[in-house]
């Protein structure tokens, strides 16, 4: 069968749809990946073939922007609606939208964005930080898409959940239309046969329908093994990345001097330089420009990082406890990151002694171990292709 991937200008949502582009691929299914033109590089970097689809830029595209469709659907009560009824905002029923009173809010309504309950918007960033010109759902678009699908013929549409035009073009192209969920995606994507669900059991909101589980497998690109990624580990590793705030990461590395522990620091190449000055960095600590996570979170004990649900998921796969910072604008986490903290293999911002808990047996640990076994036991992406030749002979 011929399948199109649909993917927003966002390179962790892209890499998520990866293990599966793959198994599709060995399994003998031709495999293409629609993407705006300016996102077609970093497509064909991963061995597809990239076909560019709507506007080059993110102006005018997204929700979030003046005219834009969040504009455009103010009031919808959809899953893409901005009135915050589907999930996220003030009317859902997300245990860490409590209207800003929770270490998960960033205010009344806005636990995830700092628009309102939708997630896409420009100024939320979401578990992915799709922002709003990276999410593919406008006319230019769908256009593009359907352009292709009358030249291609596709049998499956697959799209990303921040990719929503997918479903509009496999309904009118013919095509047989599943999303890819995304762990921060809504509950109710739009006209899909059939939802792929990366999340483990307990932290699932809600059972969808058709859902197609498939075990999460962490990919980050090419990367080049540093050399003391390939010595043994000597003292418990503990990799902090993602969006720390200045003052939290030095408070982190005042925190970490009483710690017997190997810090690895993914911060950026200028993250040193925004310390206050005499700040002393704690023995056994990394400071590295750039980091290969996927090869790293394996040599690991634990995680420290802003949320994000890329990450949050990947160490739920290998059962590291993790502490959750918090981003750096205004402490929003994705909703994975609080219900991984619910199940208590995360702590919250503030929580005393964090590293240390991390570190401990029990507690975060014994969380962390668990989720673990729940992911281990999910079908992986090769599994899921069974079911998606069997949805499109049905069609």
């Amino acid at each position: 069968m011929r399948v199109l991937l649909v993917s927003p200008s966002v390179k962790d949502r892209l890499y998520s749809l990866m293990p599966l582009a793959w198994a599709l691929r060995t399994a003998g299914h031709e495999t293409q990946i629609a993407g705006r033109p300016g996102f077609t590089d970093t497509i064909t970097m991963t061995g597809f073939v990239a076909v560019p689809v709507g506007g080059e830029g993110p102006a005018g595209h997204g929700p979030g922007t003046p005219g834009g469709p969040a504009a455009a659907g103010a009031g919808r009560t959809g899953p893409y609606g901005s009135d915050g009824t589907g999930g996220y905002g003030p009317g859902g029923a997300d245990a860490y939208d409590d209207g800003g009173t929770g270490p998960y809010a960033g205010g009344p309504g806005t636990a995830y964005g700092a628009g309102g309950g939708e997630p896409y918007t420009s100024g939320g960033g979401g578990a992915y930080g799709v922002r709003g010109g990276a999410v593919l759902d406008d006319h230019a678009d769908v256009e593009g898409l359907l352009a292709h699908a009358a030249l291609w013929r596709p049998d499956l549409i697959l799209w990303d959940g921040a990719a929503p035009a997918g479903a509009e073009a496999a309904a009118k192209a013919g095509a047989v239309s599943v999303c890819a969920a995304g762990p921060f995606d809504h509950d109710a994507p739009l006209g899909a046969a059939a939802v792929l669900d990366t999340l483990p059991p307990s932290l699932r909101r809600a059972e969808h329908a058709e859902r197609i589980p498939v075990r999460p497998v962490f990919y980050t690109g090419s990367a080049q093994l540093p050399a003391w990624l390939g010595r043994k580990v000597r003292r418990p590793r503990i990799l902090v990345t993602g969006e720390l705030s200045d003052a939290v990461f030095a408070g982190l590395l005042e925190a970490a001097a009483g710690v017997d522990a190997e810090l690895v620091c993914d911060l950026g190449p200028d993250a040193q330089d925004r310390l206050p000055a005499g700040t002393r960095l704690p023995a056994h600590t990394r400071m590295l420009d750039t980091v290969p996570v996927a090869a790293t979170l394996p040599t690991c004990a634990a995680v420290v990082h802003d949320g994000g649900a890329a990450l949050t998921a990947a160490a739920v796969a290998y059962g590291l406890p993790q502490y959750v910072t918090g981003a750096a604008d205004g402490g929003r986490v994705s909703a994975v990151a609080g219900r991984a903290a619910a199940a208590g293999a995360a702590l919250p911002p503030g929580t005393p002694d964090a590293l240390r808990a991390l570190l401990a047996d029990g507690g975060p640990r014994d969380g962390a171990r668990a989720l673990a076994a729940e992911v281990a036991a999910m079908p992986s992406p090769r599994d899921a292709v069974p079911v998606l030749e069997r949805l499109v002979a049905a069609r």
